[in-house]
C-alpha cells in the first residue's frame, strides 16, 4: 500500500510530540478511530521509523528539543519514502508566520493546541481523501499518455523484491479460555470537555484499579487500546476455571468503577460530566496468541472469532442497559454462586447467526461466610446494580427519571422547562453529541395537549431542511415518555453570546439569518410564536439557526412559559396581537423579532413591568421604542418590525430580508452595540 492509499478510512498514523500528555490523548483518540499508532517523543526517533516503514500520516509538534516540526517536515519531503506521506502540524502557536511556513513547506494542515477531536478527526480525513485524489490522478494522468513510455528497469524492481522480508504473523499457540472485553462509557465526552493532561491523568488513575482484579484472578492484559482493555483467562495458567475467575475478575471491575465515581466528582466535579461506568463482555473459546508484524518484541496479541465475539458482547451493553453481558457458551463453565439477571437472543454486528446472552449481576457469598464477607458481596451486587442504571434508565442529579432512549446514552442533562427537561446525548453507536427532549406522558388534559402539540410540531419541523433551521433528526417514545432528538450547538445560544456585546455588523447577520429562517416556515405555514434569542442558537461557523418551535420552553430565563389557550410565547417578545389573544400570522414573529433586534442593540428590553400583565399591555398600548441618536439610522427597520399594528410591518420576512442589505453595506466598522437608548 502507497503512503496515504488507506482506502478504508483506517491508516497507520506516526505521533510525533515531546508532551507525554499530548501523545497519551492522541493514541486514545486515534486508535478508538481505528487508526494504527505509533508515538514518538523526538524528531529523530520519528524520522528514523517513517524512512524504514512509511506510514500514511504524521502529527507532528512544531516546538521540540533538537530537531523541531519545520525539519521534521522538511526531511520527510526530501527522503524518496516519505515525500508522499500526509503531514499535519500540531502548535500551540496560532501565529500567521508559522501558519505561512508551515504552508510554504507543503503541511497538509495546521492545527492549534488543545486540539479537539471534533477537529482532529475530520482534518486527517481530509488529508488522506485528498491524499488518495492526488495518487488517483497521477494514475490517470500516466494511463493516458499518448506516447510509449521508457522502459521499466525490471532488474531494480526484482532485486527489491529479493531483498524484502516476508511480513507475516507468527503464532504461538492456540489457547481455551475466556476473553473478557471491557471499556469506559462516554470518553468521547471525557475527551472533549476535559484537557490531555486530565483525561491521561483519568485513564491512569481508573487502570491501575481496573486492571489489578485481572491479574489477580490469573488473567493476563492482552492489549489496553485507548479506552478499553483486552483481556485473556486461558486454561494453560490457571486451570479450567477460566470463566469464573473472568466474571469475578469483570465483578471487581464494576466494584472498582462504582468507587472510581467518587474520584471523578471530587477531581473534575464542577465540569458536569457524564457519571462514570463501565461495559463488559465475556466470552469463552479457542484464540490464537501471537506476535504480529510491527508489534513490539515480546508483546504478543491476542486474534481469533472468540475475541471478536467478546468484543461484539460488549457492545450490547450499550443497548441492553447491562453491566455485564456473557455468552451462553459461558454458563456451562461456571458454578451456581453466579448470580445471573436478564437473558436475550441478539443479533451480534458481522455475523449472521444470533447469540444467547446473558446478564451477570453478582456472586452469591459461601455458606461459611463471615458477616463481613456477606457485606461485600452485597456491595458487589449493589455496584453492578448501580452501574447498570447508568447505562439505561437512571436519574438525573435532581432526582428526575430519565429513561432509557434506544439507540441513545444520556450525557448530561442541560436544563429543563416548563413541560420538559432537555438532554445532551450520544448516539450508542458513535456520532456527534445530540440533544433529547423529553415530556412525560400523562392522562390529564394538560399533559395531553403538551403531547399533541409535541407531535404536531416534529411533524412540520422535522419536513424543513435549511441551514438557518435547526434540524429534528427523530421522534419516539418509551412507556412514559415521548422524546425527540435534534441537533446540538456546542457554542449556544444568541442570549449568552449577546451578554459579551456584538458589533453592529454581527447583529445586523443574525437578524438576517433569522429572518431567513422565518422566510422558510412562514412559507410552509409555521408561526414560531416564541421567537427569542435563547430560541437562537449559533453554529460553529458563525451562523445562526432558529430552534425550540414552541415544544418545550428554554431553560435559561424566567419568564418562559406557555399560556395554553390564551397567550403564546414568553412575556418580553410578544405582539400585541399575541397578548390579546387574537389569531397570529407571520408578522407576529417580525414583530419579536423587532423585540430581539432592540435588545441586541441596547443590552436591554424595550418594555419592562412589575408582572406579566402589565408587560402585554405595554406591548399592545406602548410607544415603539426610540434608538439614541447614534443608532438612528437603524430606526426605519426596527419601525417595520414592532409596529403596533401587523399591517403596518414588513408584510413578510423575504420584504424584511429584500431591505437588510442596504443597512448591513452601511454599518460603520467602529459601529458596535450596546448604545444606550432614548428615554
Amino acid at each position: 500500500m502507497k503512503p496515504g492509499d488507506s482506502h478504508t478510512g483506517v491508516a497507520k498514523i506516526y505521533v510525533i510530540d515531546d508532551s507525554p500528555e499530548t501523545r497519551s490523548l492522541l493514541q486514545l483518540l486515534l486508535s478508538k478511530a481505528g487508526h494504527a499508532v505509533r508515538v514518538f517523543s523526538d524528531g529523530r526517533s520519528g524520522l528514523d521509523a517513517a524512512f524504514a516503514h512509511p506510514p500514511h500520516l504524521i502529527l507532528c509538534d512544531i516546538g521540540m528539543e533538537g530537531i523541531d516540526g519545520f525539519n521534521v517536515l522538511e526531511a520527510v519531503r526530501s527522503h524518496p519514502a516519505t515525500a508522499g506521506v500526509s503531514f499535519i502540524f500540531l502548535s500551540a502557536n496560532d501565529d500567521r508566520a508559522s501558519f505561512r511556513k508551515a504552508l510554504n513547506q507543503s503541511a497538509d494542515d495546521y492545527l492549534v493546541k488543545p486540539v479537539r477531536p471534533g477537529e482532529l478527526l475530520p482534518a486527517i480525513e481530509r488529508c488522506l481523501q485528498q491524499r488518495r485524489r492526488s495518487l488517483s490522478g497521477v494514475a490517470t494522468v500516466t494511463q493516458r499518455q499518448s506516447r510509449p513510455a521508457a522502459p521499466v528497469p525490471t532488474m531494480r524492481f526484482e532485486k527489491f523484491l529479493d531483498s524484502m522480508e516476508p511480513i507475516t504473523a507468527a503464532p504461538r499457540e492456540t489457547c481455551f479460555g475466556a476473553v473478557l472485553y471491557f471499556d469506559i462509557r462516554n470518553f468521547t465526552t471525557y475527551a472533549e470537555y476535559l484537557t490531555a493532561a486530565e483525561v491521561a491523568e483519568m485513564l491512569h488513575a481508573f487502570f491501575a484499579k481496573a486492571c489489578d482484579p485481572i491479574v489477580q484472578q490469573g488473567g493476563w492484559i492482552v492489549k489496553m487500546m485507548g479506552d478499553a482493555v483486552l483481556a485473556m483467562f486461558d486454561v494453560n495458567k490457571h486451570g479450567s476455571e477460566c470463566a469464573l475467575r473472568a466474571i469475578r475478575a469483570a465483578l471487581l471491575i464494576v466494584m472498582a468503577a462504582s468507587k472510581f465515581r467518587e474520584w471523578m466528582s471530587a477531581r473534575f466535579g464542577q465540569k458536569e460530566l457524564p457519571h462514570f461506568a463501565v461495559g463488559i463482555g465475556v466470552h469463552v473459546g479457542d484464540a490464537v496468541i501471537c506476535d504480529l508484524a510491527g508489534d513490539q518484541v515480546g508483546a504478543p496479541t491476542l486474534i481469533g472469532d472468540t475475541v471478536n465475539v467478546a468484543a461484539r458482547i460488549e457492545e450490547l451493553t450499550r443497548r441492553l442497559g447491562w453491566s455485564i453481558v456473557v455468552s451462553r457458551d459461558v454458563l456451562q463453565l461456571v458454578n451456581e454462586r453466579i448470580e445471573f439477571g436478564r437473558s436475550s437472543t441478539v443479533a451480534l454486528r458481522g455475523r449472521d447467526a444470533p447469540i444467547e446472552v446473558v446478564e451477570v449481576i453478582g456472586l452469591r457469598a459461601p455458606e461459611d461466610s463471615t458477616d463481613q464477607h456477606k457485606v461485600f458481596y452485597q456491595v458487589l451486587r449493589k455496584s453492578v446494580l448501580e452501574n447498570s442504571a447508568l447505562l439505561s434508565d437512571s436519574v438525573d442529579p435532581d432526582g428526575v427519571f430519565v429513561p432509557a432512549i434506544d439507540g441513545y446514552r444520556i450525557v448530561r442533562k442541560l436544563g429543563r422547562g416548563g413541560t420538559s427537561i432537555v438532554y445532551l446525548a450520544e448516539p450508542a453507536g458513535g456520532g456527534p453529541l445530540c440533544v433529547i427532549k423529553i415530556v412525560e406522558i400523562g392522562a390529564n388534559e394538560g399533559q395531553a395537549e403538551t403531547i399533541d402539540r409535541f407531535i404536531q410540531e416534529y411533524a412540520l419541523v422535522s419536513q424543513i431542511r435549511h441551514p438557518n433551521v435547526a434540524e429534528i433528526y427523530a421522534q419516539g417514545f418509551t412507556r412514559t415518555h415521548a422524546y425527540i432528538v435534534m441537533e446540538y450547538f456546542p457554542n449556544g445560544d444568541l442570549y449568552t453570546a449577546a451578554q459579551l456585546g456584538l458589533s453592529m455588523r454581527k447583529v445586523l447577520m443574525y437578524i438576517r439569518d433569522i429572518a431567513a429562517a422565518l422566510d422558510l416556515i412562514h412559507r410552509v405555514d409555521i408561526v414560531h410564536r416564541d421567537l427569542k434569542p435563547a430560541n437562537v442558537m449559533l453554529r460553529r461557523d458563525g451562523t445562526a439557526a432558529l430552534a425550540d418551535f414552541g415544544i418545550a420552553k428554554h431553560l435559561a430565563l424566567n419568564m418562559t412559559h406557555t399560556r395554553v389557550g390564551q397567550v403564546f410565547g414568553t412575556p418580553h417578545y410578544v405582539s400585541p396581537e399575541q397578548a390579546m389573544g387574537k389569531t397570529v400570522d407571520g408578522r407576529s414573529d417580525l414583530y419579536s423579532l423587532g423585540v430581539m433586534f432592540y435588545e441586541l442593540v441596547t443590552g436591554v428590553l424595550p418594555y419592562q413591568a412589575e408582572d406579566s400583565v402589565q408587560l402585554l399591555g405595554m406591548h399592545v398600548n406602548g410607544e415603539i421604542p426610540r434608538f439614541a441618536e447614534a443608532m438612528a439610522k437603524y430606526q426605519p427597520l426596527l419601525d417595520g418590525l414592532m409596529a403596533k399594528n401587523p399591517d403596518h410591518r414588513f408584510e413578510s420576512a423575504r420584504d424584511l430580508l429584500r431591505a437588510l442589505p442596504l443597512y448591513i453595506s452601511n454599518v460603520s466598522g467602529v459601529e458596535r452595540s450596546r448604545v444606550a437608548a432614548q428615554h
